[in-house]
């Protein structure tokens, strides 16, 4: 990710398109946020599955002011979440497939008694 105009190009949700943004500092994020609860930014690690680690920055977008938080982790995790994204909709879609099935039967069924 390049650094420009003071930031690094990233997505901003906001602004729905690459922007250049700033890391905030987390003692300034904290702060901002007026509900006197702190959050833990830098290396993280899931509690469930500690195997997976990330890192967590504050960041926010120079172009609008939107502040977010961006998630570092490797790439492997990614790839095995977009596996399982489209599990669940394959899932979905077989459901709903189901759903119409029974009731068409529950329907035929009503009408032959």
């Amino acid at each position: 990710m390049a650094k420009d105009n003071g930031g690094t190009q990233l997505y901003c949700e906001r602004c729905q398109q690459s922007s250049p943004c700033k890391r905030i500092r987390d003692h300034e994020w904290n702060r901002m946020r007026g509900d006197g609860k702190s959050e833990i930014f830098g290396s993280c690690y899931s509690g469930r599955h500690p195997e997976i680690h990330y890192h967590r920055r504050p960041r926010q977008c120079l172009r609008c002011g939107h502040r977010f938080v961006t998630v570092e982790l490797a790439e492997e995790y990614l790839l095995e979440l977009n596996r399982y994204r489209s599990y669940f909709e394959e899932i979905g879609t077989l459901v709903d497939r189901l759903r119409h099935l029974l009731r068409r039967a529950e329907t035929s069924g009503s009408r032959e008694r």
